[in-house]
């Protein structure tokens, strides 16, 4: 039998003057394995149906046998991550997933320090070295020591072999659990990257913001010296630009932003 629990945890600070809630559920089979889905509600580039996914995928666990507990917490940036691990206590989990907002996007990890492998039927990729930093900036969770982080970036926006974004976010998000041996059954195949595209670059605008002009969609493909985007002010006036300076890509997520502030998100690239 599965149990569901809803609650909420407040987190105090300044002596007491300020508290904030996080919002929790769980479902619960048994103990072990123990799974964390946060949901990261700082950054949001797109539109956060997610949120309604998840939902959807809380109302089928219902009828599901779970070998184990899955834990949704929605958090933001208000509380650190030291903060996030006393209220939340990481070490208790064999697996902390982490879903990013970053628009128009295929579903795919992100992969940090592994402490071991798992095939996942998701698209998996490293990130490069120079985005590393903005990663740190947009994920509230870090990777610790005998801790499995993954970033999930959830789908959004877009529709493959006639399932929505819904049907690819819950999809993956069971394979997850599937892996883990929450719950049985085969994965389905959310390798929707080719596989020769191992890296992820992550492009933000830079000291000047605007109005974005993407040049290419989710799923283009594009060579070195691409545009990939325009920044004009509202006289339509060009402000700033970006070419792709690698030897081939494909572009796996976007913002659906209108206005780019300077050094914000803008869109992620898979290279070679």
């Amino acid at each position: 039998m599965v149990l569901i629990y809803r609650r909420e945890i407040t987190v105090t600070y300044h002596g007491g003057f300020m508290s904030y809630k996080i919002p929790i559920i769980e479902v619960y089979g048994k103990e072990k394995p123990c799974i964390l889905i946060a949901l990261n509600l700082s950054r949001i580039y797109g539109k956060p149906t997610i949120i309604e996914d998840l939902w959807y995928v809380i109302r089928k666990l219902r009828s599901e046998e779970i070998a184990g507990k899955v834990t949704f917490a929605y958090i933001t940036r208000k509380f650190k991550q030291h903060t996030l691990d006393n209220v939340l206590n990481f070490s208790n989990y064999d697996a902390i997933v982490e879903v990013l907002l970053l628009g128009r996007s295929y579903p795919y990890l992100i992969s940090s320090a592994y402490s071991e492998k798992r095939d996942f039927g998701i698209s998996e990729l490293w990130i490069s070295r120079e985005s590393e930093e903005f990663l740190k900036k947009i994920s509230i969770l870090a990777s610790k020591d005998n801790i499995t982080h993954m970033v999930y970036v959830a789908s959004s926006s877009i529709k493959v072999d006639e399932k929505n974004s819904s049907e690819l976010n819950y999809n993956a998000l069971m394979n997850i659990l599937k892996a883990y041996n929450l719950i049985p059954g085969s994965l389905d195949n959310l390798k929707l990257v080719d596989e020769k595209f191992r890296e992820v670059k992550i492009l933000t605008s830079r000291s000047k913001g605007g109005i974005l002009l993407l040049k290419n969609s989710v799923g283009q493909k594009i060579n070195k010296d691409a545009l990939i985007y325009e920044i004009k002010n509202v006289f339509g006036e060009l402000v700033d630009s970006m070419v792709f300076s690698g030897k081939e890509g494909v572009i796996i997520s976007c913002t659906e932003k209108m206005f780019a502030k300077p050094y914000d998100y803008v869109v992620s690239i898979a290279t070679v």
